[in-house]
């Protein structure tokens, strides 16, 4: 199944995390047309998006589009990303953001899509992750949204959150298509 919308600028989208929701983010955009890269913590999930176009462990029985191109350094992944999805656990986010942030592009936004909130309690995730990264903006995307759906191409409401106004419009215009439709 193919949504493409061929006529929109393409903008590079990096996701940080191919776990259920992160490879279904991919397949939905990917399906939409556009190319994405992802990256894992689990070398052998990255080796077989990469080598089988399956994800068994976390998404099985999707055969991910040709469009999503799985790397092992997660640096390459988010390099030249002008859309960066953080799609980890939230116990996770810093740990995987903080390797990259020399790698991110100077305007790149940053998408959190983890539950949660700063491991003290206090703070939701992207306000805590914002402070590692002030020179980027942060968006928070939240559902109700069933990777297993829109990773078969079924259209998923997003709502997409941020402080900066021009953040969430920037992010609601990349990742919107037939499949994926967010909203501000």
């Amino acid at each position: 199944m193919s949504v493409s919308q061929p006529d929109r600028k393409e903008t590079r989208i990096a996701i940080l995390g191919a776990g259920n929701m992160g490879t279904g983010m991919a397949q939905a955009l990917a399906l939409q047309g556009r190319t994405i890269s992802i990256w894992d913590h689990f070398p052998e999930v990255v080796r077989e998006v990469r080598e089988k176009r399956t994800n068994r462990k976390f998404l099985p029985d999707v055969q991910l589009h040709p469009d999503i191109h799985a790397v092992s350094d997660a640096g390459e992944c988010v390099t030249g990303a002008e859309i960066v999805i953080v799609c980890v656990p939230s116990a996770f986010a810093a740990t995987t953001l903080e390797p990259v942030i020399a790698h991110l592009e100077k305007n790149a936004h940053l998408v959190n899509v983890a539950k949660g909130f700063s491991p003290d309690g206090t703070e939701i995730l992207p306000k805590w992750l914002g402070r590692l990264t002030p020179d980027h903006s942060w968006s928070h995307l939240a559902g109700p949204a069933l990777a297993r759906e829109f990773a078969r191409g079924l259209p998923t409401f997003l709502t997409i959150a941020s402080d900066s106004p021009d953040a969430a419009s920037t992010v609601a215009e990349a990742l919107s298509g037939k499949i994926l439709v967010p909203s501000v």
